[in-house]
């Protein structure tokens, strides 16, 4: 079982890093947006948001990295990206991740 933990876990971020390596076509400004050197980038920013649980956002950025901005600066990068970063993410993880299915005639 610890093998296909490992291989989701994987498998989710390599989708992150296909995700990141081109953040244009996710951002409303792709120009301006997270053209800047910040404590987290596009790539980081994703991977806190997917593996967020259901504590407040403060404990969340805590618990990623003891060096994360203010819940404010974390929010004012979250509306920067557009919703279908996130639909394109499970689109392809989950393509890549459901088992095959057997129906009844086939």
């Amino acid at each position: 079982m610890s093998n296909y933990i490992n291989q989701v876990s994987d498998s989710l971020k390599n989708h992150i890093s296909e995700l990141a390596n081109n953040p244009c076509l996710f951002l409303r400004n792709p120009n301006v947006d997270f053209s800047r050197k910040r404590k987290i980038d596009f790539k980081t920013f994703i991977g806190i948001m997917m593996n967020s649980g259901g504590a407040t956002m403060s404990k969340e950025l805590l618990d990623f990295n003891k060096n994360t901005p203010s819940v404010s600066a974390f929010t004012q990068q979250r509306s920067k990206v557009l919703p279908e970063a996130f639909e394109y993410l499970f689109k392809s993880f989950t393509d890549d991740n459901l088992p095959t299915t057997n129906n009844y005639h086939g």
